[in-house]
């Protein structure tokens, strides 16, 4: 059966999805893709991305040796670049020759960017990322896609207090999720197949919360969550 949308879940930030991504798209082939991203960020991500990451190892060079492969700062470091997702998105589709759209809402992006290098890149900031515990990146996002994993399929139960969805019980990103769905629902009637490309949040069901895949469910999507090639 040829499903009309499939709605596609990464670990944001796991960079190692990227193959994985690409190669799901190819296999699909759809005539429009979406990204969980707003087109104000991607604008002004695009104009303020080398200042941030200037500003960022201005700062590594203040650290002691021993604290500059600090896993908080690799973190860091990936959330300061543009999305792994839509970089990956749209070089699929300026070699396909297809539409690739931002149908996030900017007004988290409109908040937040503005105030990242006076508030999150400062020498404070990173001091106490650093002063934490350190770890291993690659068993971090292991760990959150096998939470990933389980939750879509159902394997864990949760306290409402506990769920890994509980943010949605705030009006806001409840809001948010109608907004994508509405966005992406609206696309369906002039493309087919779509593929949506965002946080595996999304694309959980049967929550206490409606996701954007709940408000579509009638639509009969697949949702496939994207693993790192082994």
């Amino acid at each position: 059966m040829t499903h009309e949308l499939i709605l596609a879940g990464s670990v944001h930030l796991d960079t190692k999805l990227k193959n994985n991504i690409y190669s799901t798209l190819q296999a699909i082939r759809p005539e429009l893709l979406t990204v969980e991203i707003s087109r104000f960020s991607v604008i002004y991500r695009s104009f303020f991305q080398h200042e941030w990451l200037d500003r960022y190892h201005e700062i590594l060079k203040k650290l002691p040796e021993e604290k500059k492969t600090h896993s908080n700062l690799k973190l860091l470091e990936l959330q300061l670049k543009m999305p792994f997702e839509w970089e990956v998105a749209e070089k699929y589709c300026r070699n396909e020759g297809i539409i690739c759209l931002p149908v996030d809402t900017g007004d988290l992006a409109r908040k937040e960017l503005p105030v990242w290098k006076r508030e999150l890149l400062t020498f404070k900031n990173v001091q106490n990322l650093v002063s934490t515990p350190d770890f291993d990146l690659n068993d971090h996002f292991d760990s959150c896609c096998l939470q990933a994993g389980n939750v879509i399929e159902g394997k864990e139960n949760f306290s409402e207090f506990h769920h890994p969805l509980a943010w949605l019980a705030d009006a806001y990103w409840a809001k948010r999720e109608k907004i994508l769905a509405v966005r992406i629902r609206r696309l369906l009637r002039k493309y087919s197949p779509v593929v949506h490309l965002g946080g595996w949040m999304h694309i959980v069901t049967g929550s206490p919360w409606k996701t954007m895949s709940d408000m579509l469910i009638d639509l009969n999507p697949e949702r496939i969550m994207l693993f790192k090639d082994t």
